[in-house]
Order: C-alpha cells, then sequence, then structure tokens
C-alpha cells in the first residue's frame, strides 16, 4: 500500500490563517455604546479606532457577507487613515475571498501600503505572495527581503517563512542549519508552524541531530496551538513508537483530529490506519472515503489508494476513473 512522503516541512500557510493571528490581536468586546463610539472616531480620523471598529462588527454575531463587507471597508478606512494594521486585516479579506470573494490586486496593493507603513505582518503575507507568484511576478529576492524584516522585527511568521526559503534552497543551496534555527525563532515566538517544522527537522536530522523526544513535544505544541500537521505528525511518532510507546489508536485520534481541520495528509494517515486496521476496525469502505479527500485535496498518494480499493470491489464514494 503506498505510503505518502512525509513533508519534509510545513509550507503553506493560507491567507485565512493570517487573518485569525491579527484577529487575536484585535479581540472583539466592547458593548453598543462603545461601537458607536468607535465608529466616530473612526469616522473622525482615527485608523486605529476603525481597526477595532471592524473587529467589533466581526464578533457582534454570525459572520456573514454583510458583516465581512462592513469590516473590510472599516479596515479599509484604518488603513487609509495610517493604522497599518488594517491594510493586513483588509489585504487578509481580500486575498483569501472569505465572504466577498478574491481580489489579488487589492490585496497586494494593501499589504505594500502596511508593509510600507509598519505592518511588519503586512510585510510577511506580502512575501508570501512574492514567493507563490500569486497577484505579483515570483520574485524569491524580495519575499526573503520581506521575511527578514518581519523576522528582525519580532514577527515569528517572518522567520518560519524564511526557514521555509532556506530548507529549500530557493536562493542558492539548501542551508538546512540556518533554517532549523529560523524555524526555532518562530517557534519561540509563537508560531505553531514554526515549531511543527523545528519537529520536523528534529525527528529527520534536518541541521539538528536526530531527537524524537524533542520532535513529540514541538509536534505537541504546534498540534495544541491549532496547526493540524502538528498533529499528524505528532500521530506519525505514535504510529511507529519514535520517541514515545507505540499507540496506533492515540495515532487514530490525532489523524481524526486534522483531517476534520482540512488537512489531507490527516485524512490519508487515517485511512490507511482503517485500510490495515490499526487502530480503528479495519474498514475498506471507511478508509476509500478517506483516501478520496485526499485525493480532491491533491494528495496524489490519495488517488493511489481510492484506486486500489476500488480495483478490489470495494464500495467507495467514486469511481474507478476519477481514482486514476
Amino acid at each position: 500500500m503506498p505510503q505518502p512522503p512525509r513533508f519534509p516541512f510545513g509550507a503553506k500557510r493560507p491567507a485565512f490563517m493570517g487573518l485569525l493571528m491579527l484577529l487575536c490581536v484585535f479581540p472583539a468586546t466592547a458593548s453598543i455604546a462603545q461601537d458607536a463610539a468607535l465608529e466616530a472616531r473612526c469616522r473622525a480620523g482615527d485608523g486605529d479606532a476603525c481597526v477595532e471598529a471592524g473587529s467589533q462588527v466581526l464578533g457582534e454575531g454570525e459572520w456573514s457577507e454583510t458583516t465581512y463587507r462592513q469590516a473590510i471597508e472599516l479596515y479599509e478606512l484604518g488603513c487609509d487613515q495610517g493604522a497599518a494594521v488594517g491594510c493586513a486585516l483588509a489585504g487578509s479579506f481580500l486575498e483569501s475571498g472569505l465572504g466577498v470573494g478574491a481580489d489579488l490586486e487589492r490585496a497586494v496593493a494593501l499589504y505594500r501600503k502596511g508593509c510600507d507603513d509598519g505592518s511588519l505582518f503586512a510585510c510577511t503575507l506580502l512575501g508570501a505572495l512574492y514567493q507563490t507568484g500569486r497577484g505579483v511576478e515570483v520574485d524569491i529576492d524580495r519575499a526573503a527581503q520581506l521575511y527578514q524584516s518581519a523576522c528582525d522585527g519580532g514577527v515569528p511568521e517572518g522567520c518560519t517563512n524564511l526557514g521555509l526559503v532556506s530548507a529549500d534552497g530557493l536562493l542558492g543551496e539548501p542551508d538546512l542549519e540556518r533554517a532549523a534555527g529560523l524555524f526555532s525563532l518562530g517557534c519561540e515566538g509563537g508560531d505553531p508552524l514554526g515549531c511543527n517544522n523545528l519537529g520536523t527537522a528534529y525527528e529527520f536530522g534536518n541541521g539538528v541531530p536526530v531527537n524524537y523526544e524533542h520532535s513529540l513535544t514541538l509536534y505537541q505544541t504546534a498540534c495544541d496551538a491549532g496547526e493540524s500537521l502538528g498533529c499528524v505528525n505528532l500521530g506519525s511518532l505514535y504510529e511507529g513508537g519514535r520517541g514515545v510507546e507505540e499507540n496506533a489508536s492515540h495515532a487514530a485520534e490525532l489523524y481524526t483530529a486534522a483531517c476534520a481541520a482540512g488537512e489531507p495528509l490527516g485524512c490519508f494517515d487515517l485511512g490507511a490506519l482503517h485500510h490495515q486496521g490499526l487502530g480503528v476496525e479495519y474498514n475498506l469502505a471507511a478508509a476509500a472515503g478517506l483516501y478520496q479527500q485526499a485525493c480532491e485535496a491533491e494528495l496524489q498518494d490519495g488517488c493511489v489508494n481510492l484506486a486500489l480499493i476500488l480495483q478490489q470491489g470495494a464500495p467507495a464514494q467514486s469511481n474507478y476513473d476519477r481514482a486514476i
């Protein structure tokens, strides 16, 4: 049964994750009267009040297209009035398309303004667009410069992203030792993806000595902080008994949580447990459904394993042609 290659490091951070991290800085706790006062200050030219008012709009009930649009309007108004974080927040909505449809051109413009006005998180998000070529031409040098500025300024996500550039050798030869150091900075600063990636470095000896116990702790930290890839990698250690007593049942729990959070590798690994009857019941139909989820998320090994099950005539929610 094919197994997917373990990704060297978790490499992709959706714009929505950046948005959530930013929103955590502006909790929505004001009363109705305070909301009105905030908006009045905003309309009078207080950019920070606009940003806070936008976050209050999102905190007052169910998120909907109407509330998204209101929040974006307030964030952009704050951006125009000098609140650089408003540029980053509005740009994150427009990059992700959450509730309003994606507009990468506007997102790029907002990130640029936010970065120029001093929001290092906006610099990080802009760097990610330059790295991936979304809305701009690919420019790895520019991406690395932006990540470095953010990292130097204390934005842990900038350190993590710069570590990925170093690990992948996007500016020359891979430098795994430097990457591990940058992941460590990211993790210490509170970026769960940095913790996951440092855990991977210790698991496979990438730039640091192999140390499964360190990996276990780092993956647990990442998983507890909501990084689903950390949950998958933690599950892999439990499944294989590396650095911890083997426990396939706990691995299944971790894969289940990761799959539910949208991590295709979690779906694949849970499918593999059902396929083998490890830690869970042997269930080809369940395995096929999980492989299909992984396949639809473009994890090729999910497609391969789904095809193998369908060749055996097991029930599934797809067909052989689709699987291959």
